[in-house]
């Protein structure tokens, strides 16, 4: 999962040749459905999403523009992590239904990312 945050920080999201339903939630909030994969087994590069996390990198991509950033004068601003309250609001309105374990699994992709933008 800190490889999806990492990679979508860094719009690296490995292809899907397969064709999958999540192309038009993709469209959706504005990504380009080639940049997701369900099953990064045969690619042998040890890169992409398992079928076992898209349900949470399709939580995290419901929410992944709700950043809340501070000040850093000349700088621009900083990326602090998501806005949780936006973020709530954003899952209800996707009809995505949050647990505890999918949210602390949002969290760690957040994380990546966060860790990613402030590389660049």
């Amino acid at each position: 999962m800190k490889w999806a945050g990492r990679a979508w920080a860094r719009g690296d999201l490995i292809a899907d040749d397969q064709g999958s339903d999540h192309d038009d939630e993709a469209a959706f909030w504005g990504i380009d459905p080639g940049q997701l994969t369900r099953d990064p087994s045969g690619s042998g590069t040890g890169t992409g999403i398992w079928p076992q996390n898209v349900p949470v990198v399709r939580a995290f991509l419901a929410v992944c523009n709700q950043w809340r950033t501070v000040s850093a004068g000349l700088a621009g601003f900083r990326v602090v992590g998501l806005d949780y309250t936006a973020a709530r609001a954003g899952l209800r309105m996707s009809g995505i239904r949050i647990t505890p374990q999918l949210w602390a699994e949002v969290q760690v992709i957040e994380s990546a990312a966060v860790a990613a933008m402030r590389e660049s």
